[in-house]
């Protein structure tokens, strides 16, 4: 951080605040709180997954936009610290971009309106806000820079409104790329003179009272201390006293007085530490430790502090820290001589607890208390409230034995502070439709169980509630389930009397929907998809009344009711709070006053995104009447479990309610058993930083055990959790590689289909066309399950008991940790440099070395240079001479003989020949490898060459490569040139973002012995361009013999491993996986993503080694690509480079191409014309190509659908300015899809070729009148450009063909005889754009603590 510039910042931004609002300096103290309901839809902009260009977005334009702005969209880069924010670029001109939003309805009173802004590419601009109309401006404008900065303005409305418009101008330069996140538009608390009261009555100054004392009698703080309602108190449930031993431990002194502080390096200014305020940072108004490093290399930091005769007794340190998003400091806390590593940070103002590991003094003693360790490069954070608890909960834990499982059970650390009533829950929605397709579940020997004994052995297990999900129709007209379970009101009546009889109770998931409801969708029942909300509320109450008197006179036990499932962004279709909470309510009363004793839960996903305080605020503003607050976490998508326990103690903290995890769940395994890929697998979700656990049965009772903890950490308000779907097992176990694989994979896909236990059927395309329609099929979790694929239950099924009591078992391997990439030179020996021993992770959490025995055929077989996999086997043998063996792999990159000089700019850059504009000097910014890259970036057009000529020293076949990340406005174009010969061979690559690799390869360029190569680097960007280039490779990839031409192949190097893949990012991972919903405003989330597979032939060869090339870790080279197993296969992609002569066609059957046409009721019909080998050629790669001639089928679908009535006012715009004397008939949007095999279909946006497409002219639109002659045209919509299409007409039907597909217009214009044009051009549009620009903003200049992230989130 820069600390002169953030105060300088700071103060401007105060100073302007003040000139804005007119607030008197005297009355700072007692400045109004704002609230915290967003009058905005879509404030997060994008995060849900949508696109921003949809049918029913919010967001608008003023007419001068495109003038300025070319492309405007969502994008996940233009977010701050976000899943999506909004990018504009200015790729039109320097001016003014205009956006608003409509309010229905607004309030008198004073308003705030806040966002986040940059700028990328160095053109700056300035932000300011409108309100009323496009000329009432603010009085104030806000600088928009190249970090995050906060804007705020402040306005007043005089007197209620309806539709209200509010918006923002921000204006740029051409060339500009502007990324806005997080706005927000909230009504702040009405003052009255100078007192100190709200509008309802609390006070606002530092009293210890709350909004909700009546509710919360037990809350420590009010909205209003020292720290902000979203201050998170230290975890202290299991503690029976705060000492205050520790001076200085919350920094109010001002200064680091008590601390003993070192930072290597520390200059205050690229690396430091201070103790300051940041009067923006809503979650801790109060003093904090600020530390920064934003060297390139890792620095050493220590702050200690000795307390002198602590009593004895049993301690541990607790502190609260935020940082840079989803890093680890390098930090630890050492205390006693333990030490325990700190958690990954969230994000700024996202503060989480830090504690040590509980420790015990036998006698008076002096203490030391250290945070040391060393600061990862680039890493910034904060530290507070460092406090030394006594631990009385652990001083006088009972003597209960913990329990020996033998020889093949689990390790459980008891739970602290875990009460007896504790919820230790398991959701088995899919079991009737499992039993029903045939499914046999065991007991622990291996006995075939029934219904009644399986959900005994639930509750023998420990387990003591059932979560079941409720929809209201999961059917369509014929009786066929949407699957998922099919779970309706009669299943969850069958499962909840086994649970009962059980001695469970049992908790309703109540959708509100007819299929799965998560933060990506929330649609209402298909019954209920015309109602107004207040039908809707009727409807609500009606159906969770009758539902609860059949459950009870069915014998169930109903404990809890869930009103709603992840209802991030809307329940039951209704997307505003307001509607939300009415919605919430009338489940919420209906239960009430079915049974008092049942609670009703709301629940939320994404803890880790910060929301939850606003969630709970909305619920409490609206008057929602319900118990808990209920959260989703996964760990591999929802952060630190210290900050799940934070977030949820805070709300329960405030307002006074029963918090719990409704939805957890951990893999056992990578592997799939049914055929169906899951939410785990190898190269997806495998990679988690929220808590450290192996994919095993023991790493499955771990992650139980701890979300138990904390949850139990919150204090009494915590009151369980519930494991996700641990039934949800195949079928019949499907393995790829068995012969009868095809036919277990048949009959499992049959019984998804015929009885609903996959996770979507096809059927459920009527009701969720785009996510269940074309993902559909079996279980994304079969490998989360706490039974095995054949149904026996798990070890760590019984951890739900074992958390009460610990338990202990035999130490064996759990895991082994993948060791590092082995880099060798071409013919240096492989076998020396494989490591002798490996890391590996026992079941009771300690780690160790084991011996490695490496696979001598696999070594054997790496020929050339490229990148292999070196299967391996770890063993260790306990001290009862037990031996355990586990499967490892190790990655082996042979690298080639480099004849460049420099070519990893580790030793400078003086061997190259450089010219032009954009190379800056800064060698140490950003490398791939190493310590070095040439670096660039200027304010003015980039545009340089860099290069370097070799002479062959042997006749044979030379290629080249390099990597290059930056700016996505940054283009190289690389050429390997033989300078005696006059040939040359060249690839180019375009940059996507901060560390994505690109690696072009030139391909290879013949050369004898004596001939000059001259290697050179062509980069081309805008003003504002950056990046890097690293790893700079020309090598002789074939030696030829002069004579005969022969030539010695010294690796497949001719083609590229990978090359130009920035880690499959066509691919949308997940679309429709289950737990994918888990990110907030996700698109769906229970099944498959079937959009996975996109690339799954092309990249079938590389998860196994990762060597995609945007892996800043990994020294793929332009060779083999390989996991080698015996024999070296070639995976490589076939050289594309610009010389290279045609390819051999690849011709596939006419049969093998199968087209699908689909046109909603009342879209004219259209249908795809070109067909067989054309349409193939236009939409696959080569590779799926292959797949086809080879027997492959593939399903091409395109579907239509009129959006007359819907289409944007943009892209009317768009079409206006093409029209001419053309009228519009009608619009159309039109999707095409294909599916290869039985893989999941694919949305194609751009094809290789032209495709043509026929329409058929709607009667309204055919020209009657024989004196007049009608000409159609297309005018095409695509990414915010608009081109006009011709094509021929013909007995009722139009034809044209294009490469792009979205929005098309189709126009027309009639012509007299005498040539005269009768047309006018019409777009359809009676929009007046005098009643659009009532809009309102608020004012004052913010930088967030963005402004001190140097360029660590660049894009």
């Amino acid at each position: 951080m820069r600390k002169v510039f953030w105060k300088r910042t700071a103060a401007s931004a105060m100073a302007a605040a003040l000139v804005l609002t007119g607030v008197n300096t005297s009355g700072i103290g007692v400045e109004a709180k704002a609230e915290t309901v967003n009058l905005f839809t879509d404030g997060d902009l994008g995060d849900d997954g949508s696109d921003f260009w949809s049918d029913d977005r919010v967001w608008y334009f003023t007419d001068g936009t495109w003038n300025a702005a070319s492309e405007i969209k969502y994008d996940q880069y233009a977010g701050n610290g976000t899943d999506s924010g909004l990018g504009i670029y200015y790729g039109n001109a320097d001016g003014t971009v205009g956006m608003y939003q409509t309010v229905a309805s607004i309030e008198a009173g004073t308003y705030e309106l806040t966002g986040d802004v940059k700028e990328t590419n160095g053109k700056g601009g300035t932000v300011k806000g409108f309100y009323g109309s496009e000329e009432k401006e603010t009085a104030e404008s806000a600088e928009i820079t190249n970090d995050f900065g906060q804007f705020q303005f402040t306005f007043t409305v005089d007197e209620a409104e309806t539709d209200y418009q509010v918006g923002l101008l921000i204006e740029s330069e051409q060339g500009a790329w502007v990324c806005l996140d997080s706005l927000s538009l909230t009504k702040t608390a009405d003052k009255s003179g100078d007192t100190d009261e709200t509008e309802n009555g609390s006070e606002s100054g530092n009293t210890d009272e709350s909004n909700n004392k009546d509710e919360a009698d037990n809350k420590d703080e009010s909205e209003n201390t020292d720290d902000s309602e979203n201050n998170t108190d230290i975890d202290a449930s299991t503690i029976d006293d705060a000492t205050d031993l520790i001076e200085n431990g919350d920094f109010e002194s001002g200064d680091t007085t008590g601390w003993t502080i070192t930072m290597e390096s520390a200059d205050g200014d690229t690396v430091g530490y201070e103790v300051q305020t940041n009067q923006w940072m809503t979650n801790n108004t109060s003093n904090f430790l600020n530390y920064w490093n934003n060297n390139s290399d890792a620095v050493d930091f220590s702050m200690s502090q000795t307390i002198n005769a602590v009593p004895a007794g049993t301690y541990k340190v607790v502190s609260r820290q935020d940082g840079k998003e989803n890093m680890t400091s390098g930090l630890s806390i050492r205390v006693a001589g333990i030490e325990k590593e700190l958690d990954a940070t969230a994000a700024w103002n996202n503060w989480a607890s830090q504690e040590s590991e509980p420790f015990v003094l036998e006698e008076e003693a002096d203490v030391t208390i250290e945070i040391s360790g060393t600061v990862a490069a680039g890493y910034w954070g904060d530290i507070d409230d460092i406090v030394l608890y006594r631990d009385g909960a652990l001083e006088t834990e009972d003597d209960t034995e913990i329990v020996d499982t033998g020889a093949d059970g689990i390790f459980v650390e008891k739970v602290k502070g875990l009460s007896d009533d504790f919820i230790k829950g398991v959701d088995v929605s899919s079991y009737v439709s499992l039993v029903e397709s045939g499914v046999k579940f065991k007991d622990w020997n291996g006995n075939e169980i029934s219904d009644q004994q399986f959900f005994d052995q639930l509750q023998e297990a420990g387990v003591n509630y059932i979560r079941i999900r409720v929809w209201n129709d999961p059917y369509d007209a014929d009786g066929n389930g949407y699957g998922g379970g099919n779970n309706d009101l009669e299943k969850a009546k069958k499962i909840g009397k086994w649970a009962t009889d059980a001695g469970m109770k049992v908790l309703i998931d109540f959708h509100y929907s007819d299929f799965w409801a998560d933060p990506g969708k929330q649609k209402a029942p298909k019954a209920w998809a015309d109602y107004t909300i207040d039908e809707k509320v009727t409807a609500v109450s009606e159906f969770t009344t009758n539902s609860l008197k059949d459950l009870k006179a069915a014998g169930v036990d109903v404990g809890m009711i869930q009103v709603g499932n992840e209802t991030n962004n809307g329940v039951c279709g209704e997307k505003t709070w307001e509607n939300m909470c009415k919605i919430f309510n009338a489940g919420a009363t209906a239960a009430h006053e079915f049974d008092s004793n049942i609670l009703v839960a709301v629940h939320f996903a994404n803890p880790e995104k910060g929301n939850y305080p606003t969630y709970a605020k909305n619920l409490d503003t609206y008057g929602v009447d319900y118990d808990v607050f209920a959260s989703s976490y996964y760990p591999y998508w929802h952060g630190a479990l210290s900050n799940l326990t934070s977030v949820l103690k805070n709300v329960a903290d405030t307002y006074g309610k029963k918090v719990m995890v409704a939805e957890t769940s951990w893999a056992t395994t990578l592997e799939d058993g049914d055929g169906h890929e899951n939410t785990v697998r190898e190269g997806t979700n495998d990679v988690v930083t929220a808590i450290d656990e192996a994919f095993s049965v023991q790493g499955q009772a771990n992650e139980i055990r701890s979300v138990i903890q904390a949850v139990a950490n919150v204090g009494d308000a915590g009151i369980g959790v519930f494991y996700w779907e641990p039934a949800w097992i195949p079928v019949s176990v499907y393995d790829d590689e068995a012969d009868n694989a095809e036919e277990v994979l048949a009959a499992n896909k049959a019984a998804w289909e015929t009885y609903g236990s996959g996770w979507a059927a096809s059927y459920a395309k009527e009701y969720d066309a785009d996510d269940a329609g074309k993902w559909y099929g079996g279980s994304a979790v079969d490998n989360q399950g706490l039974f095995d694929f054949t149904g026996k239950p798990l070890a760590s099924l019984n951890v739900f008991k074992y958390v009460n009591t610990g338990a202990t078992t035999t130490k064996r391997m759990d895991s082994v940790v993948t060791p590092d990439q082995v880099v060798v030179g071409f013919g240096e020996d492989i076998q020396t440099a494989l490591p002798e021993t490996v890391t590996v992770t026992y079941n009771d959490k300690t780690t160790g070395t084991a011996s490695v025995t490496w696979n001598t055929e696999d070594i054997a077989a790496i020929q050339g240079f490229g990148d292999f996999s070196v299967r391996g086997v770890a063993q260790y043998t306990d001290g009862n001479g037990t031996t355990s063996v586990l499967d490892t792999t190790c990655s082996v990159a042979v690298l080639p003989e480099n004849l460049l000089l420099q070519g990893g700019f580790e030793e400078g850059s003086d061997a190259w020949t450089i010219a032009g504009n954009g190379v800056d000097g800064k060698l140490t910014d950003d490398p791939r490898t190493g310590k070095q890259a040439l670096h660039y970036y200027s304010g003015n057009a980039v545009d340089f060459t860099v290069s370097q000529t070799i002479t062959a020293e042997k006749a044979g076949l030379y290629n080249a490569y390099l990597y290059i990340q930056g700016s996505s406005d940054s283009t190289v174009e690389l050429t390997l040139r033989n300078e005696t010969e006059g040939t040359a061979k060249t690839d180019d690559a375009a940059c996507e973002g901060w560390q994505v690799w690109q690696q072009p390869v030139t391909g290879e360029v013949e050369a004898k012995a004596g001939d000059t190569l001259t290697l050179t680097i062509h980069v081309t960007g805008n003003a504002g361009a950056w990046g890097t280039i690293d790893d700079v490779f020309l090598y002789c990839a074939k030696q030829q013999s002069e004579d005969s031409g022969n030539t010695e192949d010294k690796g497949n190097t001719g083609d590229s491993g990978n090359t130009g893949d920035s880690g499959n990012t066509g691919d949308s991972d997940n679309t429709g996986d289950k737990d994918n919903t888990k990110d907030d405003a996700g698109s769906s989330d229970h099944g498959n993503s079937g959009s996975d597979n996109n690339n799954s032939n092309n990249n079938s060869n590389n998860s196994a080694n990762g060597s995609t090339a945007n892996d800043s870790a990994n020294n793929s080279v332009a060779g083999n690509n390989t996991t080698v197993t015996g024999t070296v296969t070639d995976t490589t992609k076939s050289d594309t480079n610009k010389t290279e002569t045609a390819k051999e066609k690849i011709v596939i059957p006419d049969k093998a191409v199968e087209t699908n046409n689909k046109a909603e009721a009342g879209t004219a019909k259209t249908k795809l014309k070109t067909s067989g080998q054309s349409l193939a050629e236009a939409l696959l790669t080569e590779e799926e190509l292959a797949l086809v001639k080879a027997g492959t089928k593939i399903n091409v679908e395109m579907d239509a659908k009129d959006i007359s009535d819907t289409v944007s006012r943009e892209d009317k715009k768009l079409v206006e300015q093409k029209l001419e004397n053309y009228e519009v008939g009608t619009y159309l949007d039109i999707t095409l899809f294909k599916q290869i095999g039985d893989n999941g279909s694919t949305q194609v946006t751009e094809t290789n070729g032209a495709i043509e497409i026929t329409i058929q002219i709607p009667d309204a639109l055919l020209n009657t009148d024989a004196s007049i002659n009608r000409v159609y045209k297309i005018i095409r919509i695509h990414d915010g450009a608009a081109e006009v299409l011709d094509g021929t007409f013909e007995n009722g039907y139009f034809t044209f063909a294009t490469d792009k597909f979205s929005v098309y217009a189709l126009v027309y214009q009639d012509v007299d005889s005498t040539g005269t044009v009768l047309t006018a051009p019409k777009t359809g549009d009676d929009w007046n754009p005098a009643d659009a620009y009532l809009l309102l903003m608020m004012g004052c200049v913010i930088l967030t603590a963005a402004c001190r992230r140097r360029k660590s989130f660049k894009y």
